[in-house]
């Protein structure tokens, strides 16, 4: 968040933090959150990226709207809208750039669907 800033739009790697971070009230009030506040957002956003993860396919938005792409005085004053800041797998982050809310992309599985699908298939297998 302190690399991109609330001004400039966003593309990330996985859908499911794009629809995540919509849940949570988008980009800018994302970069906004103050330091008191961010374990209870840490948490939310755990809790519903897991559930998009587990979801499968559901829509999410191509780019997260930075402050400057949400303020029409800027473009009413024709400035050029500067492209969007990928960030993770730009191979991957150009698919979800190009797919938002038209062709749900699968959710990229977390270090934690990972490991919880790893301790399941060792759970059942007796020793």
């Amino acid at each position: 968040m302190g690399s991109v800033g609330a001004y400039a739009d966003v593309v990330f790697d996985d859908p499911a933090i794009h629809a995540t971070i919509m849940e949570l009230g988008g980009w800018p009030g994302l970069c906004r959150t103050e330091m008191k506040d961010l374990g209870r957002i840490q948490q939310r956003f755990y809790k519903a990226h897991r559930a998009y993860t587990g979801r499968g396919e559901f829509t999410f938005e191509p780019v997260l709207s930075g402050e400057h792409s949400l303020n029409t005085a800027c473009q009413r004053r024709t400035f050029p809208q500067p492209p969007p800041t990928f960030v993770g797998d730009l191979h991957r982050a150009r698919l979800v750039y190009q797919r938002g809310t038209r062709n749900p992309l699968p959710p990229t599985p977390s270090v934690f669907t990972l490991a919880e699908q790893y301790l399941q298939l060792h759970k059942n297998k007796a020793p």
